[in-house]
């Protein structure tokens, strides 16, 4: 089981989060905290030995093209 969750937000919770857990979606564009707070998630996921996935805006997503599935 991976234990997964999404950071680098800006809610302050991060340190206390990433000992816990596997994986983390850092956020990132216009939906990350700041820069510095992305960078610092990512730091302290590469330290924790914690893998690190992207968690962009969902403004992107729904620019982008997806494909449908039909039932």
């Amino acid at each position: 089981m991976n234990l997964n969750a999404d950071l680098g937000e800006g809610a302050g919770a991060d340190e206390e989060i990433l000992p816990q857990i596997d994986s983390a979606n850092i956020a990132c564009g216009v939906y990350a905290g700041s820069v510095s707070i992305t960078i610092a998630t990512a730091q302290l996921c590469r330290q924790l030995k914690v893998e690190i996935g992207a968690h962009p805006p969902l403004m992107l997503w729904r620019a982008s093209p997806r494909p449908t599935v039909s039932a």
